[in-house]
C-alpha cells in the first residue's frame, strides 16, 4: 500500500532457485519483462500487476496477481452559517459542520486558538464571552490510511459593544427650543 504521490519502489517477488521472473501488466497475453515495474502513485485506486516464474529451459508458470493500492490523504472541509455574532456567542454545531469524507478521514479533531477542544464529526462548541473578541477554530482530519493529515481554519468574531454618547447643541433656552444631538 502507498499514499498518493508517495515515492514508490519496483515490485519484488522471490523466484524458486534456478528460476527467473517475468512481469506483466495483464492477466493473460502481452509481452513480459524481466524488469519489475515501479507503481505510479499519482492517482488513488488499485492497480494489478502479474508475475510468473520461468525455468532455465524457458518454461513459464502461471501468473500471480499483485495488487498495489494507492490511498488518499485526509481532507478537511467545513461549512459555516456565519462568522460574527454578539457576545456572549455560543458557537455550536449548527454554526460549524464538517464535510465528511469517510473514505479518507479516520478521525476529526477540533481546536480553539491552538488548544484541542474535542474530537468527532460534531463540532463540540466554543463560547466567545466578551465583545470585541475572536477565536480561531481549526478542524484537523486524520488520515484513515496513515497518509497525510489535513486541516482548515476560520476566525470567528464578536463585535465591540457600541458606545452611545450624545451631546446636545443647547441645554437651556426659552421655548420653543430647537435642540439637536450629535453622536460623539
Amino acid at each position: 500500500n502507498y499514499c498518493i504521490d508517495a515515492p514508490s519502489v519496483p515490485l519484488t517477488a522471490t523466484p524458486a532457485p534456478g528460476n527467473s521472473l517475468r512481469w506483466y501488466n495483464t492477466a493473460t497475453g502481452g509481452v513480459g519483462s524481466a524488469t519489475a515495474p515501479t507503481p505510479s502513485t499519482a492517482a488513488t485506486g488499485v492497480t494489478s500487476y502479474y508475475v510468473s516464474q520461468v525455468t532455465a529451459l524457458g518454461c513459464e508458470g502461471v501468473r500471480a496477481q499483485i495488487d498495489v493500492i494507492v490511498n488518499p490523504d485526509a481532507h478537511a472541509e467545513a461549512t459555516y452559517t456565519h462568522f460574527e455574532d454578539c457576545a456572549p456567542w455560543n458557537i455550536n454545531s449548527s454554526v460549524i459542520q464538517p464535510v465528511l469524507y469517510p473514505t479518507q478521514n479516520g478521525s476529526y479533531e477540533w481546536y480553539a486558538n491552538g488548544i484541542m477542544i474535542g474530537t468527532g464529526t460534531t463540532f463540540p462548541g466554543y463560547t466567545i464571552n466578551l465583545p470585541g473578541d475572536s477565536v480561531l477554530i481549526k478542524l484537523k482530519t486524520i488520515s484513515l490510511f496513515g497518509c497525510k493529515n489535513d486541516s482548515t481554519s476560520r476566525w470567528f468574531y464578536t463585535p465591540p459593544v457600541p458606545v452611545t454618547d450624545f451631546t446636545a447643541s443647547d441645554t437651556v433656552g426659552c421655548g420653543p427650543l430647537s435642540v439637536s444631538f450629535t453622536n460623539t
